[in-house]
């Protein structure tokens, strides 16, 4: 997967080294050697750095911060995409958990 706006960012530079029309030969013939080229491009996520909805919150977050990213596709257990979570959503998700967590903890 990769991020549209760093894609079209450096399809749109002259001195990036790729027009949109090798991107589009680089789509089309996916060789091995056409895959490397594409996981060398600004925003590439490579299928090795997806989460899957099992992993806790704190686990996706984690690998986040490794890979320095701001969000991270989401796929099935067949490895197919199931959606993107950012990190932003994911921690105000997570500071409703911590929130919730000390109101139920207070009423008692």
């Amino acid at each position: 997967m990769i991020d549209g706006r760093s894609l079209l960012a450096t399809l749109e530079d002259q001195t990036s080294g790729i027009t949109f029309q090798e991107f589009t030969s680089l789509l089309n013939r996916a060789n091995d050697v056409d895959r490397q080229k594409l996981a060398q491009l600004p925003g590439f996520v490579s299928s090795s750095n997806a989460v899957t909805k099992q992993l806790d919150k704190r686990e996706v977050l984690d690998r986040m911060q490794k890979a320095g990213r701001d969000w991270l596709p989401v796929v099935t257990a067949q490895g197919q995409l199931d959606g993107v979570v950012d990190r932003s959503r994911l921690t105000a998700s997570i500071i409703l958990d911590v929130t919730n967590q000390l109101r139920a903890g207070s009423s008692h």
